[in-house]
């Protein structure tokens, strides 16, 4: 916009007389003021919405370093779970020797 364009806009607006205040405007005001803002209760559903990325970034993650972890275990022939049998084989639960 240039400026004529700006300079009668302004001048449209001076010679506008300006809107009339209601009687009572101060009080609904100052009565509004003290009556206080009630805050908005959040719904469940808008505060999951709001974790919504952590809980996001949390599940990646796991899922993340669940399959690291599973292939580095299948590459290293490195069983991850130990029966009873096996520990018991190892004879380092026995208390007895």
């Amino acid at each position: 916009m240039n400026e004529q364009k700006i300079n009668k806009l302004f001048e449209a607006a001076r010679s506008e007389v300006a809107p009339e205040v209601p009687f009572n405007f101060s009080r609904s005001v100052m009565a509004a003021i003290q009556r206080g803002a009630q805050p908005l209760r959040a719904s469940f559903s808008d505060q999951l919405a709001a974790l919504f990325p952590r809980i996001g970034f949390a599940a990646v993650l796991i899922v993340a370093l669940s399959t690291a972890a599973d292939l580095y275990f299948s590459d290293t022939n490195t069983p991850l779970t130990v029966t009873v049998e096996q520990v018991a084989a190892d004879e380092w639960l026995i208390a007895g020797k």
